[in-house]
């Protein structure tokens, strides 16, 4: 979804932080808004599908598109890379994935 955020905010030229937020509703929930589903949060009995990214803030998130530090689907780990030390340095990625 942030790949899909990045794309939409880049066609339509959006610049504002209010409007970056926009595009990444619009990718998250504009599915879901169609078939007239819930939109998926993370309140208790959520599906627990997410990505941990760091960022300073959604509306950076979506311009620079960082990399997924943490990959859960269903409620399990499905990949999760070594989290940098700190802001702006570079560990080297070691991934791996989890035993059912």
């Amino acid at each position: 979804m942030l790949h899909r955020a990045h794309i939409l905010g880049w066609v339509t030229g959006v610049r504002l932080d209010e409007e970056l937020a926009d595009c990444y509703r619009a990718a998250a929930h504009g599915g879901a808004d169609v078939m007239g589903l819930a939109h998926a949060d993370l309140a208790p009995g959520s599906p627990a599908d997410f990505v941990l990214v760091l960022g300073q803030g959604l509306p950076q998130v979506v311009v620079d598109m960082p990399q997924r530090d943490l990959v859960v689907h269903g409620g399990a780990v499905a990949r999760k890379v070594a989290i940098r030390p700190t802001w702006g340095t570079r560990a080297t990625p070691q991934t791996w994935t989890t035993a059912p």
